[in-house]
């Protein structure tokens, strides 16, 4: 069943959750989208998700700098509080708003003597409160932050600024519930600070009539790589000329006939995985609208043709944010990214891109790759009408599925595609790669089979060809 929400925008267009699951059994799919206000019934909004998302950050090695790490690069080595000091990234999980947040924060010196401050950064301008920040107390000694309950804590929603207290709890996996606690740590790894994923800090308490801002877990804080000065984000990437892009993410939004305006894009190949392609700064250089574009990021659409049939595009931030629209950060992504999302992150699940696919049938809209030409396809729902692949998320929502249209039926369509540089050095990459991928067998519930028996039906599966076959 299709869930949608609908929020109006100054120039018409609207953003719209467009995703659906075509089966019953995964009818609650939506994200919800909570405003930052305090809950009257906070008790059920805080229980431990059962999501288990990846590392919002994947560092790639890198020279540590000196920003954060004076002389200390070791994890057996407790730097000095004055070399902790400095930008880092943070990722955590707000389960009170139920909202997923990645970006940057600071630590920084407190008053006190052996006192710091993390300051939190909070993404609310998808309802329209905009950003803030929190400086969430802690003292440090001998390389571990110590949290304590009790210090008050302030955020400005609306240039007005509101107080509460901060409490901290931790999940219980015995009573599946969150019980407050009196201090936890988290201790420093060598690129950051190491948290336990069950401790949650919250401004506010969940449990009683105060009730509650916020409430972060699953926290990650580390090193920025991108501020050591040797930092190259090409390092394991290999262009491949310009692609020919017609966009089907942001373009739209703006009432621009995307078909009308398809433009040069850089087109990286990852060097260890051919079948993982970029497109680089989509929303920068040649975007015909780029006067719209307030994010001053590079970034990317990222996409895997290991399948050609079933093009999967990966939640990564494509450095396009515009105020107008509510969006401080874009991921351009497609309907089975988020399936894929929901099954294996929000359930808990361990499928196979293929086990997905198969459940999802021809229920499903499909990306495909084909002569060299990525096409992002749609379909026509009886009631919404047509329903187009390029879907995308926004902060605090990377797997949203939102699309834009519009009440009129006057917005330009948003098929969306990539056409490949006419060297056609990357096609054949790919499909050398298939030709050359390692054979592999699953049984009809598709377990791994290292060795099948003569005679057993099995699923040989190379590269993105799976057949049925008897052994």
């Amino acid at each position: 069943m299709p869930h949608h929400q609908y929020i109006t925008f100054p120039i018409v267009i609207r953003m719209k959750k467009i995703y659906s699951i075509a089966f019953a059994a995964v009818c609650a799919l939506s994200v919800s989208a909570a405003m930052p206000v305090k809950h009257k019934a906070p008790v059920t909004k805080v229980s431990k998700a059962t999501r288990a998302y990846a590392p919002a950050h994947k560092l790639k090695s890198a020279t540590l700098s000196s920003h954060a790490l004076k002389s200390v690069a070791k994890a057996d080595e407790a730097p000095a509080l004055a070399d902790i000091t400095g930008d880092y990234l943070i990722s955590y999980i707000d389960e009170i708003n139920q909202l997923q947040y990645e970006g940057e924060t600071t630590i920084k010196a407190g008053a006190a003597e052996g006192e710091v401050l993390i300051s939190i950064p909070f993404d609310f301008s998808s309802y329209y409160y905009g950003t803030t920040t929190v400086d969430i107390p802690a003292t440090y000694a001998d390389g571990k932050l110590t949290f304590t309950p009790g210090a008050t804590l302030t955020m400005s929603l609306l240039g007005e600024d509101v107080t509460d207290p901060m409490y901290l709890f931790h999940w219980n996996d015995d009573y599946q519930g969150l019980h407050e606690v009196t201090s936890f740590t988290a201790q420093w790894n060598g690129k950051g600070f190491t948290f336990n994923p069950d401790d949650l800090i919250a401004m506010g308490n969940p449990y009683s009539d105060e009730s509650a801002w916020f409430g972060i877990d699953e926290i990650t804080i580390e090193i920025d790589p991108t501020l050591d000065p040797d930092y190259d984000p090409n390092v394991g990437w290999t262009s491949m000329g310009e692609a020919d892009f017609t966009d089907g993410w942001v373009l739209p939004a703006f009432d621009a006939d995307q078909t009308q305006n398809v433009y040069k894009v850089e087109l990286q190949q990852n060097d260890a995985d051919k079948n993982l392609y970029r497109l680089v700064a989509p929303y920068h250089g040649n975007f015909p609208m780029i006067d719209k574009n307030e994010c001053t990021k590079a970034g990317y659409i990222q996409f895997n043709v290991s399948d050609p049939d079933h093009v999967v595009f990966e939640a990564v931030e494509a450095g396009f944010a515009n105020s107008e629209l509510g969006i401080t950060k874009m991921y351009c992504i497609n309907g089975l990214a988020i399936y894929i999302d929901y099954f294996n992150n929000e359930l808990g699940n361990n499928l196979t891109n293929d086990e997905i696919i198969e459940m999802l049938g021809e229920n499903s809209i499909y990306t495909t790759f084909k002569d060299g030409v990525v096409t992002l396809g749609s379909f026509e729902h009886p009631t919404y009408g047509t329903v187009y692949d390029a879907c995308f998320g926004i902060q605090g929502e990377k797997h949203g599925g939102y699309g834009w249209t519009d009440e009129n039926k006057a917005s330009k369509n948003m098929h969306a595609r990539i056409v490949f540089p006419s060297d056609d050095s990357a096609i054949n990459s790919v499909a050398a790669d298939a030709a050359n991928a390692p054979v592999e067998y699953f049984n009809l519930q598709g377990v791994r089979v290292a060795r099948p028996a003569a005679g057993q039906v099995v699923i040989r599966r190379q590269g993105a060809d799976a057949t049925k076959v008897v052994f």
